[in-house]
């Protein structure tokens, strides 16, 4: 079966957050709630007791056949694919160079392909091909100092048209986005914050606008912020707006068939 798994779906901390929410706090991702005084907003207050609330940095995985692809490395990486038994993946895409999806790169095996801008192993434009899969980057708009990329990918199935999906969840403009996003099949996008942008990020309510105006056929909100609220009311709230939205969680699990 091919699928595509959600490894992680927090922004750049985890959540909950700690109150001082320095980097290396996390750096012991099975522990730190124990280490540090943590947020008491509703979300991280939610994310404290588990469940769907409680999120690693954002990362999914492709299983295609014999063949697993990441889409960003964090610090988590290690533990996120130890707890989905994921052994061998073959390659790793990064959207950018800011450590909440590349961080991990260090911890992976040397005998996994790294693509990323910075590497120059791909350029936006240009399709890159494993075995079957194509992954076409696209330029999206996040940063100066680290410019970014959203994926577009397709998978092949039997007796059907390619299934394509996108991830793109670093984004403070939806400039460029609608060529890419109105061909896929379900669109991993930005959740960092609800109401209000964020430098780098564009909020859900505004995303919404145009997901809505495009028609998209499925927009799963991931790189959830404590500046959103907890999972369910999320999810009803974004459903209310749009009901062709979800959230993510860790773990999530999407059959492709």
């Amino acid at each position: 079966m091919t699928k595509i798994i959600v490894l992680g779906s927090s922004a750049a901390f985890p959540l909950p957050r700690t109150v001082t929410n320095r980097f290396d706090d996390y750096s012991f991702i099975t522990t730190y709630q124990k280490k540090f005084a943590l947020h008491d907003d509703a979300v991280c207050h939610a994310a404290k007791h588990g469940g769907k609330n409680h999120r690693t940095r954002s990362c999914i995985a492709l299983l295609h056949g014999r063949t697993t692809i990441l889409f960003d490395a964090g610090p988590d990486i290690v533990y996120q694919l130890k707890r989905q038994n994921i052994r061998r993946p073959r390659a790793v895409f990064i959207t950018h160079d800011h450590l909440d999806a590349c961080a991990g790169l260090d911890q992976v095996p040397s005998s996994i392909a790294v693509y990323s801008e910075k590497r120059k192993t791909f350029t936006p434009g240009t399709v890159s091909l494993i075995r079957d899969i194509e992954i076409l980057p696209f330029r999206v708009v996040h940063s100066k100092t680290a410019p970014a990329v959203g994926f577009c990918v397709s998978v092949p199935r039997k007796g059907k048209r390619p299934f394509r999906f996108v991830y793109a969840t670093d984004m403070a403009s939806l400039k460029g986005a609608k060529q890419y996003f109105q061909k896929a099949d379900i669109v991993f996008a930005d959740g960092s914050i609800l109401r209000r942008n964020l430098p780098g990020h564009a909020s859900i309510t505004r995303q919404l606008r145009w997901y809505k105006q495009w028609r998209l056929k499925k927009v799963i909100f991931t790189h959830i912020g404590h500046r959103t609220l907890p999972h369910e009311e999320l999810r009803r709230y974004l459903q209310r707006a749009y009901p062709c939205t979800d959230v993510a969680y860790d773990g999530m699990k999407i059959a492709i068939r």
